[in-house]
């Protein structure tokens, strides 16, 4: 929202879906001799907060009722993930095509919540998965959302994050921070 605060005319021409997103904590912390401030991202959302949510506002925000979701992915993709959570929220049924990827307890943990919630096609290679991914959109009836939503649209919800923090800082009075990590 800080966006829309910031540049109120954007709100006639940026389309929000209801996600639930609301301001992040910020969080002092004393490491050694440091002080860290962590905005806690995390908790931007009521259930799956995080980076990926301040983006998908904006972009299932077009998504037709009527139609599904559509994305791609690793088999243990935090963005799928996220795209099938958030669209189940909205009451989209989502569909992800994924790739092989190294193994591991959270990828593996990931890739079972994500079966949990959407409807998997798997397939053996990155380009299989967008060349299935085209037929799919082609055929009509998918809302597409491109991987990691790692779009223009999708940037302006992490500009809204870093608008958000700058306002955070200024009313709480701390100093703007030497680096942002």
């Amino acid at each position: 929202r800080a966006l829309l605060n910031r540049f109120p005319g954007l709100a006639t021409v940026l389309a929000r879906a209801d996600l639930g997103v609301r301001e992040s904590p910020i969080e002092r912390w004393q490491v050694g001799g440091a002080i860290l401030f962590a905005k806690r991202d995390d908790l931007s959302a009521p259930s799956l907060g995080g980076n990926k949510v301040r983006a998908l506002e904006l972009l299932l925000a077009g998504a037709s009722p009527e139609h599904g979701l559509l994305t791609v992915g690793a088999t243990g993709s935090t963005h799928a993930l996220a795209v099938a959570q958030h669209g189940a929220s909205l009451g989209r049924r989502t569909t992800v095509i994924t790739w092989p990827q190294e193994r591991h307890a959270v990828a593996d943990a990931t890739a079972a919540r994500l079966r949990s919630m959407a409807h998997v096609v798997p397939a053996r290679s990155v380009a299989e998965a967008y060349l299935r991914a085209t037929l799919r959109r082609l055929a009509g009836g998918m809302h597409w959302v491109p991987a990691g939503g790692s779009t223009p649209l999708g940037a302006l919800g992490h500009v809204s994050a870093a608008l958000e923090l700058a306002d955070q800082l200024a009313r709480d009075g701390y100093p703007a921070p030497d680096a942002l990590v």
